[in-house]
């Protein structure tokens, strides 16, 4: 019946015996699904709920490592250019 159904399905992470939710169940994951059955009780579209934040913050933290290298050389050419 279940694979039946045409309609969109939301996987609520909630512990089950014999599962593990790979990434723990927290409050704003369940708040995150409940906000999905709003937006469809609603006949809204499903907007995405939010970005991954580790990832996020891996590329703005490469991304500001890669602006110190640069702004280091620049540093570095204005001195040696002053040293001569």
């Amino acid at each position: 019946m279940i694979r039946s159904f045409d309609g969109s399905r939301i996987i609520v992470p909630n512990e089950a015996q014999g599962f593990v939710w790979a990434g723990g169940v927290d409050k704003s994951a369940i708040e995150d699904a409940a906000q999905v059955v709003r937006q469809l009780a609603e006949g809204q579209e499903i907007r995405k709920q939010r970005e991954n934040s580790v990832w996020r913050f891996v590329i703005y933290a490469a991304a500001a490592l890669f602006g110190l290298q640069i702004l280091l050389v620049i540093v570095a050419l204005i001195f040696s250019a002053f040293v001569r």
